[in-house]
């Protein structure tokens, strides 16, 4: 129930009818409920944390900061960084052979070359 208004299938109209909602740290607002009906109230309960509401932080000047540091953060980064200067490394070296960048080294691309060039002697 959020505002008083039913929104899920569990909570019938009737029930959250009958239901009171305090301002959220109003503790003044519970007790003046409990005064005022001592013996129409069931019980109180109270949402440590609420759903939908958020961080809420008490009045006044606050400085939040916020820190997500998993421990094998640096050790990932490290991973990758080195898995991309070894596939740099292999498309480099494979480029030396003629295998990705042509008739560098390859013989047979060499003579591919060649032919395709119109020098080959047929």
């Amino acid at each position: 129930m959020t505002l008083g208004v039913p929104d899920s299938a569990g909570v019938p109209e009737a029930i959250a009818a009958q239901t009171r909602i305090a301002p959220y740290g109003s503790i003044d607002a519970v007790e003046r409920y409990l005064t005022a009906q001592p013996n129409a109230i069931a019980a109180v309960i109270v949402e440590p944390i609420a759903a939908n509401m958020g961080v809420v932080l008490p009045e006044g000047r606050h400085r939040v900061v916020f820190s997500y540091r998993p421990e094998g953060f640096w050790t990932g980064i490290a991973l990758a960084a080195a898995g991309v200067a070894a596939l740099g490394h292999l498309a480099r070296r494979s480029r030396a052979k003629g295998g990705l960048g042509g008739p560098a080294g390859d013989p047979p691309a060499q003579e591919r070359a060649r032919i395709h060039s119109g020098r080959a002697k047929v």
